[in-house]
């Protein structure tokens, strides 16, 4: 019994010597936790540091905000915190964190630090807010910029209308243009923008003028015209209204033949309007042989600066027809259409204008058009019929007679009445065939024709409507132009 006392005794012992000792409090406070600043001119800021348990404790940065956010240990209890000029317009954020020792049981402690924006605004002071250049030669000009403060960064930029020809350098205290050459007798205007990248400061623009190029007196054509060709009744083959193209001058204008000397024979007419326009022609040539002459434009400011077109007209002619020999017109006559614009009762004129159409069963007519196509021969008569009379029924024919032909003016107001009107050119354009013309086809182009210039045409209405005609005509080489048709029917408009 006694051996189990001891042993028991023994026991107790042994577990009071084995019993912990009490552990002593850590821990790493800071006050406050959170720390805001203003965005410009902004005091430091103090934390308040409480520890235990550790010896010693350090400050440092969070890495992405080291650029703006700086910490100094201040004794063992207190953190003096730091911040540049936020000069961007957003809210910035970053942390300071108080560390421990490496091993230690504590973990470190970050303090918040938020930074405002700024709702100031400042100007640049520029020294020049337009610049002027010469076309050529332009020397360099210098623009000092004056900033706020000196924290503020700024930069140009140039816009699209002067990126290719405005050259910026730019240095601590103001930036210097220099542009290229103009090439255009046009002023050309660039900008350049001033601006800071955060939007603190107000954007300002310098304007760049750059003026044309100054150019000699000169004189051109348009389109760079050399020669204008004309027929014998002086109708030009292609546009003889010539634009006259000038720099820094006005100009004026000679007709002259090849030897030099001024002719009346050559016109040269200004047409008033906003371009400046020259109406070139040339009168009826009455010789067989070509004629030469030239229209010299040239600058009033400088009489030596000159350009000549040449003109070139071609010798009369004796004849209009393309004919080589007689034409037979009954196999002409196979087709017939009349036109006849019937007269108003009050009219005075004593005729009726109308048409009379032949043409060959090969050639096709498209009547309401007055085309032909296909290949073969056709005739187109102007004729003035005796005065026919609107009527109710609108029914009209073609009167009986013979029909003369007589020469066309084309000046008259009044036309005699049975008459067929010869074949001619117009004045103005030789190409333009008028009135009275047998022609040949070949696919619908015209490949031989001829003007019917003189005879007569008789006409017979039968008494079941048909038509007895005959024509007996020749052109102006007298060829003949003869057929005849027994039992013709025309295909009648009025």
């Amino acid at each position: 019994m006694k051996r189990y006392i001891v042993m028991l005794a023994v026991c107790l012992l042994s577990a009071a010597c084995t019993e912990k000792p009490e552990e002593k409090e850590t821990f790493l406070n800071v006050e406050p936790a959170l720390v805001t600043f203003a965005a410009l001119d902004a005091e430091p800021q103090t934390v308040s540091v409480s520890f235990s348990g550790i010896e010693e404790w350090g400050v440092d940065v969070a890495v992405a905000a080291r650029e703006w956010l700086s910490a100094e240990k201040m004794g063992n209890s207190t953190v003096k915190i730091t911040v540049a000029d936020n000069l961007k317009k957003e809210k910035r954020t970053g942390a300071v964190i108080i560390t421990v020792p490496e091993g230690s049981k504590l973990k470190n402690k970050e303090i918040t630090v938020t930074q405002e924006v700024s709702d100031e605004v400042f100007d640049f002071t520029l020294s020049a807010t337009k610049l002027e250049f010469d076309s050529e030669g332009a020397v360099a000009q210098t623009v000092t910029v004056e900033v706020p403060r000196e924290d503020l960064a700024w930069s140009t930029a140039v816009d699209h209308a002067g990126a290719e020809w405005i050259t910026i350098d730019e240095s601590d205290t103001g930036f210097t243009v220099s542009v290229a050459d103009n090439p255009s007798t046009k002023e050309r205007v660039g900008v350049i923008t001033v601006s800071e990248p955060n939007g603190l400061v107000v954007a300002q623009d310098v304007i760049v003028a750059q003026k044309g190029m100054v150019l000699p007196p000169s004189v051109t054509i348009y389109e760079g015209i050399e020669e204008l060709r004309f027929d014998y009744l002086g109708n030009c083959s292609e546009n003889n209204l010539l634009m006259i193209l000038t720099v820094n001058t006005e100009w004026d204008v000679s007709c002259v033949d090849e030897n030099g000397e001024e002719v009346d024979w050559i016109t040269a007419e200004r047409v008033e309007s906003d371009d400046k326009c020259c109406l070139v022609g040339m009168k009826p040539n009455p010789d067989k042989g070509e004629r030469v002459g030239y229209v010299k434009f040239f600058a009033t400011e400088d009489v030596t600066v000159e350009v000549d077109v040449k003109l070139i007209q071609e010798g009369a002619q004796d004849h209009l027809s393309e004919l080589t020999d007689n034409v037979d017109l009954s196999t002409v006559m196979q087709n017939w259409y009349a036109y006849i614009q019937p007269s108003r009762p009050d009219d005075p004129v004593a005729y009726t204008y109308g048409e009379i159409r032949f043409w060959s069963d090969s050639v096709e007519h498209d009547t309401m058009n007055n085309t032909y196509s296909g290949t073969g021969e056709y005739v187109s008569l102007i004729v003035y019929f005796e005065k026919i009379e609107i009527n109710e029924e609108n029914i009209y024919y073609v009167p009986d007679g013979e029909y003369t032909v007589t020469e066309y003016d084309e000046m008259a107001w009044e036309y005699d009445a049975n008459a067929i009107h010869a074949g001619a050119v117009a004045s103005w354009n030789v190409d333009w065939k008028r009135n009275s013309w047998y022609y040949k086809i070949e696919d619908g182009d015209v490949v031989q024709a001829a003007p019917v210039t003189s005879g007569t045409m008789t006409v017979s209405r039968n008494e079941d409507g048909t038509y007895h005609i005959v024509c007996s005509f020749a052109d102006d080489m007298n060829f003949r132009l003869e057929g005849e048709q027994v039992e013709a029917l025309f295909s009648l408009n009025g």
